[in-house]
């Protein structure tokens, strides 16, 4: 079993972070860059794109400071399947610039994929997630070549920060989640049910068995100074199997980092939900 991974931190947000900033080199209209930082996951209606077909774009995020970032994410409803996609990084405003990734986007979900492998995961829903060596930037530009006549990027949802990976797996009770249903219904005189369109959603707990304070205190940025505000995380439970992994958000409830008699540093219980499941 591999070991659990959370992105929460975005630093293209800029309500996590209100003094980056976040340009395209276009932007269609109703369909502007900031689209794609504020977590909604309609695929009609919230995406960033540019107005020019086959020819490149980017997108541009300018740190208040030097950052650390080593993963990012594309959610679902995106159109780069198959497609060349690169992540720079720059310290002088791209005077000269890094090439953090150059990455064609798998089309299939591949189980057998670790999400610190070439070319990242495709999950069951189809985003797709990227774990890299820890990269240090004060600019970042997200870059997408010309993908073909009459084509431009469609983009939902796009993450990037940095994750955090406790040293220990999920202890007990490990599981990707549990399914909930949920739909109204109605019973006739007869006895008949008269039901409505279904829907489902996963949903579940994290437990965690930290192995030191030092990493309960990083818990402690990710979950509770981020996570519990309920931003929007990506939740890898098992990054040799991240293709299940959730976009979730905290349901109201208690996070708990605490002692316990059965392991001598900090605990953690972390409620989850799926943010805003896929419509069927």
């Amino acid at each position: 079993m591999g070991r659990t991974v959370i992105l929460v931190e975005n630093l293209l947000n800029l309500r996590q972070f209100p003094n980056h900033t976040l340009v395209a080199n276009e932007e269609a209209t109703d369909h502007e860059a900031s689209k794609v930082t504020t977590g909604r996951r309609s695929a009609n209606r919230n995406y960033w794109s540019p107005t020019t077909a086959n020819s490149q774009a980017t997108v541009t995020c300018t740190f208040d400071r030097v950052r650390v970032f080593d993963m990012c994410a594309v959610d679902r409803g995106h159109n780069l399947e198959g497609k060349q996609t690169l992540l720079l990084g720059s310290l002088d405003a791209f005077a000269t610039s890094t090439t953090i990734y150059d990455i064609t986007l798998p089309a299939i979900v591949q189980p057998s994929i670790h999400l610190d492998e070439t070319p990242g995961v495709k999950t069951e829903e189809g985003a797709w997630l990227y774990r890299f060596p820890p990269h240090a930037a004060k600019e970042v530009r997200f870059q997408i070549p010309a993908m073909g006549a009459g084509l431009v990027p469609k983009i939902v949802g796009l993450y990037l920060g940095l994750s955090f990976r406790p040293e220990h797996p999920q202890q007990q009770r490990f599981s990707f989640g549990a399914t909930e249903l949920s739909y109204d219904e109605e019973v006739s005189a007869t006895g008949w049910l008269a039901a409505s369109d279904v829907a489902n959603r996963d949903r579940g707990e994290m437990l965690f068995w930290f192995a030191d304070r030092t990493e309960a205190e990083q818990a402690r940025y990710h979950l509770r100074s981020l996570f519990m505000k309920r931003k929007p995380g990506w939740l890898v439970h098992d990054d040799e199997l991240a293709t299940r992994s959730h976009l979730a958000v905290a349901p109201p409830g208690v996070l708990d980092i605490h002692s316990g008699r059965d392991w001598s540093e900090p605990q953690a219980v972390v409620p989850w939900v799926e943010h805003e499941p896929k419509l069927p």
